[in-house]
């Protein structure tokens, strides 16, 4: 879906409810023209709360192309662990259900 970001500069009070109310209704018949059927979510944001997503996005997008880099452990088993795993799983459900109440 298309998200639709207006970022303003001044007090979120003085923005004129008819206007950012009326907006999409405004912009629908451009959208429709360039292909957009649905009506996009408006999100306004002051720019100081703008610019520290901004910021807080680009320190995540830091953070993950670290750990992108980094080696992936390989976490894969042997069929024999696989059986193991699933021999003690079945035991311990058998064991459990010795256990449980009957009604």
């Amino acid at each position: 879906y298309l998200h639709i970001r207006i970022v303003f500069d001044g007090d979120q009070g003085k923005l004129d409810s008819k206007w950012t109310s009326g907006l999409i209704a405004r912009l629908l018949p451009q959208l429709v023209d360039l292909g957009i059927k649905h009506v996009p979510h408006t999100s306004f944001f002051g720019k100081e709360g703008w610019e520290s997503r901004i910021n807080s996005s680009a320190a995540f997008e830091a953070m993950r192309r670290k750990f992108s880099e980094a080696p992936i452990p390989d976490w894969s088993l042997t069929s024999e662990q696989v059986e193991e795993g699933i021999a003690l799983a079945e035991a311990s459900l058998a064991e459990e259900s010795q256990t449980w109440p009957s009604y």
